[in-house]
């Protein structure tokens, strides 16, 4: 469904339902952040019409929803009071569930944690922030906000919720995701990066690989190389398909010897990559790596073999959040993250009123960040 947007990080749907959720949202939002304090009036079904410039058969069902929720009531010949949070029949409880939050360069931000625990600030909504560790881990590096769970206990502590967001969808929790929404239960993935048919977040790998192959050679490039994860692993094999759709649309040759596959997702197994890639006669002239911490490891490489990056190699990364340095050069693709999160709460809170809602996948846009490690194709 095509969607507009309205105001920073608000969308409107076309159809009527998205509308009405909009509203509620909207209104929510408003209420949380006491615009309209407690025991306030909200303006009349026609000015709000006005306002928001939406039917006003939309807005009497979102605040039909609100009543239903007990954020507000009706007053007889008053109009809709908002409720003080002592009178408020149901304070909408969510559970966020994550991994522990663990960084690939020591740096990384948690862009999605931040964009799910303000959205839900945002929206008056109580988000309990819950970290799952097996038994030989370590509880959340953010101990002091996070329940730490173990994954022994986490089937009775989901027990104690009624709607979930869970921070990507790992090995580990995807049983536990699949249990719930065969329950019926609302629950939403930030940031789905497999095949699972959850209601998420999420961007398209495909499309970025072939971007990112596009990028380089629009630049002059013929010698193009890759470095990622292996394919059965996560987004890689989408990110990997794009590439290869890339090199296709660019009238190139496959050189399956310039397609580079790492085990982990650090500099190290992406730096030794790079040095064999390196070390061919006809070695490539750009390298589109599939994380940022891996084109840390091949700028790295690029470096030590004495070239310079941005020069003699073109490098393309994606993410824009794991690049360990303080001063980024690298040219990539920004990750929404935040927006990721925060859209995952909406999601939440629209299937938490309409459980009957089918199971959607929200595209968001990925955008190009260009940066000094690409650059045309250099000619002797």
């Amino acid at each position: 469904m095509s969607k507009k947007r309205i105001e920073d990080d608000a969308y409107m749907p076309d159809s009527f339902a998205g509308v009405a959720q909009w509203v509620e949202r909207k209104l929510r939002e408003d209420i949380g952040r006491e615009f309209y304090p407690e025991n306030s009036f909200l303006p009349s079904q026609r000015i709000l019409s006005e306002q928001l410039g939406v039917p006003r058969s939309a807005i009497r069902v979102a605040l039909e929803k609100l009543m239903q929720s007990g954020l507000v009531d009706a007053c007889r010949g008053r109009g809709t009071r908002v409720l003080p949070k002592g009178e408020r029949k149901v304070q909408q409880t969510i559970a966020y569930i994550h991994s522990p939050l663990r960084s690939w360069s020591g740096l990384e931000p948690h862009h999605i944690r931040d964009g799910v625990l303000r959205r839900s600030q945002q929206l008056g909504c109580n988000c309990v922030e819950i970290s799952v560790y097996d038994s030989d881990g370590m509880p959340s590096m953010h101990g002091e906000t996070a329940r730490p769970v173990s994954i022994k206990e986490l089937p009775e502590v989901l027990k104690e919720y009624s709607a979930y967001i869970f921070h990507e969808a790992s090995s580990i929790m995807t049983r536990f995701i699949v249990e719930l929404v065969d329950d019926n239960k609302p629950v939403v993935v930030a940031n789905l990066e497999t095949e699972l048919n959850v209601s998420a977040t999420c961007v398209d790998h495909f499309a970025i690989g072939k971007k990112a192959v596009e990028t380089v050679a629009s630049f002059g490039h013929r010698h193009i190389a890759y470095v990622g994860k292996f394919p059965e692993q996560v987004f890689y094999g989408k990110y990997l398909a794009g590439f290869r759709e890339g090199i296709k649309v660019a009238n190139l040759e496959i050189d399956e010897a310039n397609i580079a596959l790492c085990k982990n997702i650090d500099l190290l197994d992406a730096y030794r990559a790079t040095l064999l890639l390196l070390k061919r006669s006809d070695a490539p002239t750009a390298i589109v790596a599939a994380r940022d911490s891996l084109a840390a490891g091949v700028c790295e490489a690029i470096r030590e073999v004495g070239l310079e990056v941005g020069r003699d190699i073109s490098v393309v990364g994606f993410d824009d959040v794991s690049w360990g340095g303080a001063n980024p050069f690298l040219t990539t693709f920004h990750e929404p993250c935040t927006e990721m999160g925060a859209v995952a709460v909406d999601m939440l809170m629209a299937r938490i009123s309409n459980s009957n809602l089918p199971i959607e996948q929200h595209l968001l846009d990925v955008s190009l960040v260009l940066r000094r490690s690409v650059g045309p194709l250099l000619v002797l």
